[in-house]
C-alpha cells in the first residue's frame, strides 16, 4: 500500500512539472524586422520660374511627369534615396523631354500616429532633348554640345499618410533645376541653366 502511494506521488509531480516547464518546448512567435527597403511612385507637374535670358526672350517652361524612387532606410529618420525621372513639355512649338537620375538624402519625421513630415535634396546627372516635327532633335550639354548629359539638382519639402499598413499616399513642393535648352527667336538651338518650382503627388510603400 505504501508503494502504490509513493507511485501516485511520483506521477503527481511528473505531472506538475511538465505542465510548468511546457513553454520551454513551444514554437518561438516571428518577430520578423521591416524592411529598411521602401519604393514610391509620383506624378509631377512644375514651371519655370526664372528668365533664362536677360532679355526676357526665353519662354517658359511647362514640364509634367513621372518620378520612380527606391529609399533605404539608413538609421531611424534618415533615408539614402534613389531617383528616376521622366517629363516631357512643350516649348515654342518644339517637344521638350526630359530624363534624370538622381541620388539624395530625405529626412522623415512623425507628425502623430498616421501622418510623417519629409524633406529631401538630390543632385545628379539628366538628359534634355527637343524635338519638332520635320527636324531632327539636338540636345545640350553643361560642358559640350557633343554631350548630351548635365548636371541637375532638385529639392523637396511635403506630406505623407498612411492609408494602409505599409502604404502611404503623399504630396509635395519641389524645387529643381539644370540646363535646359529651348529655340531662339531664329528657332536656333539655345541653353541656358533653369530653374522651375512644381508639385509632385503620389504613393509609397515597403518593398
Amino acid at each position: 500500500m505504501l508503494i502504490m502511494k509513493k507511485i501516485k506521488l511520483c506521477f503527481l509531480a511528473l505531472c506538475v512539472c511538465s505542465s510548468a516547464y511546457a513553454g520551454s518546448f513551444a514554437e518561438p512567435v516571428s518577430t520578423s524586422e521591416p524592411s529598411p527597403f521602401y519604393w514610391e511612385v509620383a506624378g509631377r507637374y512644375s514651371h519655370s520660374c526664372t528668365d533664362i535670358d536677360a532679355n526676357h526672350s526665353s519662354p517658359s517652361i511647362h514640364t509634367w511627369g513621372i518620378d520612380l524612387t527606391g529609399l533605404y532606410q539608413v538609421h531611424g529618420p534618415h533615408y539614402l534615396t534613389l531617383r528616376l525621372g521622366y517629363a516631357q513639355g512643350e516649348v515654342r512649338g518644339f517637344e521638350l523631354y526630359q530624363v534624370s537620375l538622381m541620388p539624395g538624402y530625405r529626412y522623415e519625421a512623425p507628425l502623430g500616429e498616421s501622418m510623417r513630415f519629409f524633406a529631401g535634396a538630390g543632385i545628379g546627372v539628366g538628359v534634355s532633348i527637343l524635338s519638332y516635327p520635320g527636324m531632327h532633335s539636338f540636345s545640350h550639354s553643361i560642358s559640350s554640345e557633343d554631350d548630351m548629359a548635365n548636371l541637375v539638382y532638385s529639392l523637396e519639402i511635403g506630406l505623407k499618410y498612411e492609408i494602409a499598413p505599409s502604404v502611404d499616399v503623399g504630396a509635395a513642393l519641389i524645387f529643381h533645376g539644370g540646363i535646359s535648352p529651348f529655340p531662339d527667336a531664329e528657332f536656333e538651338h539655345a541653353s541656358e541653366e533653369q530653374s522651375a518650382i512644381g508639385i509632385r503627388f503620389g504613393f509609397s510603400g515597403e518593398f
